[in-house]
């Protein structure tokens, strides 16, 4: 009777220990705006499911960002933040209809690299 009750608690621990946890995703990479590094913005990552507490953000810092942790899968990548020659007390915000922006992307379990090259919509 006593082997049954330790291979039960024996296999009760390798499942908690083994099985639950999700593959993650790392993503790093650059944000240019123009041809030029983005000075100062933030990017996001969002679940194409709606599930958006699987979404990611953070700030985009001399045109480079990196996300260590976030759940891998079908992402809208989009990105906020000031033109770089906004050097006043009110600076300008990235035009809203940037083309490259709002791009469907793919991540991976493990490291991803995505660049993101930003350019004001020429005769829209």
């Amino acid at each position: 009777m006593a082997t049954g009750c330790l291979i039960g608690l024996l296999l009760i621990a390798a499942l908690s220990l083994g099985g639950c946890r999700e593959p993650t995703a790392a993503v790093k990479g650059k944000v240019t705006f123009d041809g030029r590094p983005l000075n100062n913005g933030a990017i996001q990552f969002l679940p194409t499911d709606g599930n958006y507490r699987r979404a990611a953000s953070v700030a985009v810092v001399d045109g480079r960002y990196d996300i260590p942790v976030l759940v891998p899968g079908e992402k809208v990548v989009s990105v906020q933040g000031v033109k770089n020659e906004s050097n006043g007390p009110e600076p300008q915000p990235l035009p809203e209809n940037l083309e490259g922006n709002r791009a469907t992307v793919v991540l991976r379990p493990g490291r991803n690299t995505f660049d993101i090259t930003l350019e004001t919509a020429r005769g829209r």
